[in-house]
């Protein structure tokens, strides 16, 4: 059922992307009115599911609620990187089911679980409070997961 939203999603993809170049009014608003379309002819086609336990969504998501707040965040720590020298990392949560279909559900570039998983990040974390120059995503590869712990 994902796998067909995702299709349907790039295939339409460019009918979002296209208004850009539009300048006219008139095209404008006929790209939102195909947008529209295309939006409610998906959700007839497949409807939108969470990705998790495939309960139906009232709105565009990937997860629902009740996997949402299944997601528990991972507490920060100090990592030394030399004798002087140490740095805070924070982590969303782990990679454990539900955040896993998550992530699984943006590496299809869907806009929608970009959205839902920066909302995550942005609730489950202390970014808010953190004087941090970057946010990088680091992915563990699970050999080296193994081998740690």
């Amino acid at each position: 059922m994902f796998q067909v939203s995702v299709l349907f999603s790039r295939f339409f993809s460019f009918f979002y992307r296209a208004h850009v170049f539009f300048t006219c009014t008139f095209c404008v608003r006929l790209m939102r009115v195909g947008r529209s379309m295309s939006t409610g002819f998906l959700d007839f086609i497949a409807p939108p599911a969470c990705a998790y336990c495939q309960r139906y969504l009232e709105k565009r998501a990937v997860l629902c609620a009740g996997c949402l707040s299944r997601i528990q965040p991972v507490v920060s720590f100090m990592v030394p990187c030399t004798k002087t020298f140490s740095m805070t990392v924070f982590a969303a949560a782990s990679y454990k089911e539900p955040m896993r279909s998550l992530i699984v559900a943006k590496r299809w570039s869907n806009i929608v679980s970009s959205m839902q998983l920066g909302e995550l990040i942005w609730e489950k974390t202390y970014f808010k409070y953190a004087a941090a120059d970057y946010l990088v995503p680091v992915p563990l590869h699970w050999s080296r997961q193994a081998w740690r712990g």
